[in-house]
């Protein structure tokens, strides 16, 4: 099982505030999920051959085209605002 404390990590490295509640309903979520995994893992495939795609697929998508790019310096022309080479766009995520 899943310890409270790896839950709260996780949580901080997510950066989402659990209540106590929530940690220990997604305690039992995890846990579930980590002895489904296990379960998995005890199953002999040994005898399975390896199937990329179980059924036929045929691709619906067209072939790619290699076409020319916009030029980067045009590009970046019409920005606000760059800084070596890139877009330069406000932080939206604390550090």
């Amino acid at each position: 099982m899943i310890e409270i404390t790896e839950i709260k990590k996780i949580a901080d490295a997510a950066r989402i505030n659990l209540t106590a509640e929530e940690e220990r309903e997604l305690q039992g979520y995890l846990s579930q999920m980590l002895a489904n995994f296990d379960k998995l893992r005890s199953i002999d495939t040994e005898q399975v051959a390896a199937t990329i795609y179980p059924i036929a697929v045929e691709s619906v998508l067209r072939e790619d085209q290699v076409e020319t790019s916009l030029d980067i310096e045009c590009v970046l022309s019409n920005a606000p605002e760059s800084v070596k080479g890139y877009f330069r766009v406000p932080r939206i995520m604390e550090e």
